[in-house]
């Protein structure tokens, strides 16, 4: 069963942010059973159009699929499409060593509505990825904490403190 949380991002076009989280099965102690433990399913964010940019820049949604390991964007419609570009990488595997992943062209698709448009280049698709990266650690970070803090109350009203 999945578990969906909000959380609202300050920001002039952006809509609260749904995180998909799924229960780990967790077999143990009788204490266990009062901490909550989850795994990421996906993220997904929306975006309401901002007119000072053109639709082919303007992202719509953010579709994490971490069990994929995929990211996709959607952007919006531009004026007289009746489609949408969209952006999708791939996730490619990050050496534990390294902070940084080294972009490959195979880990990204991309469909634009125009088939005149140019498509992004390599060295944009790559800044675009890290960033999309740094966001999601960053966003895993959140829900950690969120999950110690209800762990930590869930603790608590057991030992009835």
């Amino acid at each position: 069963m999945a578990e969906e949380l909000a959380f609202k991002e300050q920001g002039q076009y952006t809509r609260p942010r749904r995180i998909i989280l799924v229960r780990s099965k967790v077999k143990g102690q009788q204490i266990r059973r009062f901490v909550i433990d989850f795994e990421f399913q996906g993220i997904i964010e929306k975006f309401s159009r901002n007119p000072s940019k053109p639709a082919s820049e303007d992202i719509a949604e953010k579709h994490r699929l971490i069990e994929d390991g995929r990211i996709l964007l959607t952007f919006h419609y531009g004026e007289e499409n009746y489609i949408r570009d969209t952006l999708e990488f791939y996730k490619p595997e990050q050496p534990e060593d390294k902070d940084e992943v080294t972009y490959d062209p195979e880990y990204s698709h991309e469909f634009h509505a125009d088939p005149l448009e140019p498509p992004l280049n390599n060295y944009r698709k790559s800044v675009f990825l890290d960033q999309l990266l740094a966001e999601e650690k960053k966003i895993r970070e959140q829900v950690e904490r969120s999950e110690e803090e209800v762990n930590q109350a869930n603790l608590f009203e057991l030992l009835g403190i």
